[in-house]
């Protein structure tokens, strides 16, 4: 397994793959709130109501609170740490691994109580489970391993005990990623499934107004994340333009409304705006794959880290204004 830049799933979700990983999917995760939580949408069912608060339990008290702590702590200790060899005390830096402040018994209540919650969904309540287990097992050792790392104790027992918790980190971080990714996969569906249900009510109840403009961009920004979710070489162009001409036909839409209906579109404005930045780094991206132009050695090093939103035409660019649409999104009330 390679290891460097982190990236997880989505929200409405995503996610990259693992060698360049999990960073634009697990930094994407907050992206499931603006779908759990629904954006004050109208009138629901009583079905699709319950199937919202059960998909909060597992997005907004786990998936999103937990993922990108354990994935951070995970991209950190591989970043100095050989995922085969271990550490061997002559790396050039030591820098050890992140601690887990959040108590992983908060989240394996609350997948307790959304698993029994209706409706019921059982594939979707087993993976829940594993996803608990997996955090619940690999926080303890990610700690032990700070506080062995942070009080510099490898220096006095020449990295004895960090052999020791190399291999349990190693299984630790491969299990949480496959529960993390399996459980925000099949989310990411259902939830999904639910806002186009939800789409389709806000169409019959107000029309294609700001409301219905805005959940429905939200909504095809995700295929858009999820073609660049991918390493670049790995790409589908045809893909990756279909979805960013959706997407921008819907964004060219809902400016035109807006421009139209002034008195109704103010609450929307800076939603709008995030998703015209969103269009242009889409773009961006097109081109650069379409153009087969390469990324700078510099550049390559930015990417998959907090510095990739810099590099123009990358996935990190793409992610970091997905996320900022979601932020937009999560401000929006009607």
């Amino acid at each position: 397994m390679q290891r460097g830049r982190t990236i997880g799933v989505l929200l409405l979700i995503s996610a990259l793959s693992l060698a360049g990983c999990k960073r634009i999917i697990q930094e994407a995760i907050k992206a499931r709130q603006a779908g759990a939580d629904g954006g004050g949408v109208g009138q629901k069912t009583d079905e699709d109501q319950a199937l919202g608060e059960k998909l909060n339990g597992y997005i907004r008290d786990c998936l999103n609170r937990y993922s990108k702590s354990v994935h951070s702590a995970e991209e950190r200790y591989f970043e100095w740490a050989d995922a085969k060899k271990g550490p061997t005390g002559k790396e050039r830096n030591i820098y050890g691994v992140y601690e887990i402040s959040l108590d992983p018994e908060q989240c394996k209540a609350a997948i307790a109580k959304a698993n029994a919650a209706q409706p019921s969904k059982p594939d979707m309540e087993k993976l829940a489970s594993a996803y608990s287990t997996a955090l619940v097992s690999v926080v303890p050792v990610i700690n032990e391993a700070h506080k062995y790392y942070e009080r510099g104790d490898y220096k006095d027992d020449k990295m004895a005990k960090a052999k020791q918790l190399h291999p349990k980190l190693v299984a630790g971080f491969e299990a949480f990623d496959k529960a993390d990714t399996d459980l925000s996969q099949l989310v990411d569906q259902v939830q999904e499934d639910l806002d186009k249900r939800e789409l389709v009510r806000i169409e019959k109840e107000e029309g294609k107004k700001g409301h219905w403009h805005t959940v429905n961009t939200t909504l095809l920004a995700k295929p858009l994340l999820h073609e660049a979710a991918k390493e670049v070489s790995k790409i589908n162009l045809a893909g990756l333009s279909a979805a960013e001409d959706a997407y921008d036909q819907a964004v060219d839409a809902f400016e035109t409304w807006s421009n139209q209906n002034k008195s109704e579109s103010s609450n929307t404005s800076s939603y709008l705006s995030s998703a015209k930045d969103l269009v242009i780094v889409g773009k961006n991206l097109v081109r650069h794959i379409r153009d087969k132009k390469p990324f700078s050695a510099f550049e390559k090093r930015q990417m998959g880290t907090s510095a990739g939103w810099m590099v123009e035409g990358s996935p990190d660019a793409v992610l970091d204004k997905y996320n900022k649409l979601v932020d937009a999104y999560n401000l929006v009330r009607y």
